[in-house]
């Protein structure tokens, strides 16, 4: 009897254990006992961004997390890995490690915490091994330990795996990509003129060394030695390359990537700064759209991008405004909202003036945006500061220090955010209500004409 292993599209990691507990195979679930730690300690190192139930142990996939048992059949278990190669495999027990390596007595097994597990357990695409103390109760004394050695791991998979993870949706390539420790075989970066490969150029599927060499442009060799380098020549390829079809492909990464992978992914939006390019616009205020939570620091580095882009016109959001692409305008219109203030308020009496009727459609909308707002930067201004001060004070036992930094850093930029809905003139308010009267009703998507007005005259400064 067996569970059914639990692989997703691409795993970033896979932990193995050594096979399911009697309790886990009656529920049909992996690491079912209540004294296991294992969902716990995913969290409280950074793999989970909360607690996750046994019963939910299909969604880890989503988080490119893999699940499966040796069984007592290793070679069943490499064709398995072999199939979905993950960057990293965790063994989740010593007793696992020993299994897979087919050692009876695990005693005799003395260097194996940590990275040191990579020097017994190899794979032939060479992800990054690992291996920590077991989750079950028994090894409860254990956790501490554990919980450091899986906070190197996700330290050592984000320096390592995810940046280069990242830096393959910055290459076109027709060819397999095979991750070595961060390292790259023979890929392809940003069209058919540069190549880069580690080792021996002349046969890099069997070189071994961790030297670099890339053809440029002109076809000419250059030697890099150090990850550092590797980016310096992308950079270089950056430079050099037509800054149109770098700021299409940008832009498709950045509308592409899955949630999971977008949080490991600042990179983009450091590049996508140098490029003053629509498309990027575009792209950085769809994936804004998407998000679930758009009071999160990634939502306020996507807003702040966009308004360091497009300072001081912003034309592509209003143009985007206007467009007859309904997704395109309700992405212009909530990030006018967000990002606005009084210069977005004289924008949309601008547009009534100067279009009359034709802007009512798209504007209208915009301003019952901005208003709402407005309000709420109202509000918070007297909430922000309380809970500011409870993040600052409240300590939980499960919570790592980084959520909790999260969370305080996260207060202050929706706090410098707020501080854009200063109030506004009392002539510009009175000129905007009266150009109200004149948009009829089915403009206003269900608000009602009046209790807008009576928003907008709230509105005003002294």
């Amino acid at each position: 009897m067996a569970l059914t292993p639990i692989y997703g599209e691409s795993p970033f990691i896979a932990f193995i254990g050594t096979e399911p507990g009697q309790l886990s195979l009656e529920k049909g679930h992996y690491y079912y006992d209540p004294r296991n730690s294992f969902y716990k300690d995913l969290y409280v190192s950074g793999f989970l961004p909360r607690i996750f139930k046994p019963t939910e142990d299909s969604l880890l996939a989503g988080y490119h997390i893999a699940l499966d048992d040796v069984y007592d059949d290793p070679e069943s278990l490499h064709e398995r890995l072999k199939v979905y190669r993950p960057s990293s495999v965790c063994f989740n027990s010593k007793e696992a490690l020993c299994s897979y390596l087919k050692i009876s007595n695990p005693k005799s097994l003395t260097r194996w915490r940590g990275e040191l597990a990579g020097e017994w357990a190899n794979f032939n695409w060479k992800p990054l091994v690992w291996a920590v103390f077991d989750s079950s109760g028994s090894a409860a004394r254990y956790q501490k330990k554990r919980i450091a050695l899986l906070k190197e791991l996700y330290d050592k998979m984000f320096k390592e795996i995810f940046w280069f993870r990242e830096l393959e949706h910055y290459i076109y390539t027709d060819m397999q990509v095979t991750i070595r420790k961060g390292l790259y075989r023979g890929i392809e970066i940003l069209g058919s003129t540069s190549v880069v490969y580690q080792g021996d150029h002349d046969d890099s599927s069997t070189s071994s060394n961790n030297e670099f060499f890339a053809i440029d442009h002109e076809k000419e060799f250059r030697r890099f030695y150090t990850e550092a380098d590797l980016a310096e020549a992308i950079e270089y390829d950056l430079e050099i390359g037509e800054r149109d079809y770098i700021a299409d492909h940008l832009a498709n990464c950045i509308e592409s990537l899955d949630t999971y992978e977008f949080a490991f992914s600042r990179r983009f939006l450091d590049r996508a700064i140098k490029y003053k390019s629509p498309v990027i616009v575009r792209a950085l205020g769809s994936r804004y759209q998407k998000l679930t939570y758009k009071q999160t620091d990634t939502a306020y580095q996507l807003l702040l991008i966009i308004k360091t882009l497009e300072h001081p016109k912003y034309e592509t959001l209003w143009e985007m405004l206007q467009s007859d692409s309904e997704p395109d305008s309700q992405t212009a219109s909530t990030i006018l909202a967000e990002i606005g203030g009084y210069w977005a308020f004289k924008g949309i009496l601008s547009l009534y003036k100067e279009l009359g009727e034709q802007s009512y459609k798209y504007a209208t909308p915009c301003l019952i945006q901005l208003v709402n707002r407005y309000r709420v930067a109202n509000e918070e201004a007297l909430t922000l500061k309380d809970e500011r001060t409870q993040a600052e004070y409240t300590y939980d036992k499960l919570m790592p220090v980084r959520y909790r930094e999260n969370k305080m850093r996260a207060l202050r930029n929706r706090k410098q955010q707020n501080e854009s809905y200063k109030l506004l003139p009392v002539d510009k308010v009175i000129e905007m209500n009266n150009l109200l009267q004149m948009v009829p009703d089915k403009y206003y998507l269900g608000v009602d004409k009046t209790q807008l007005i009576s928003d907008l005259n709230s509105l005003i400064g002294e």
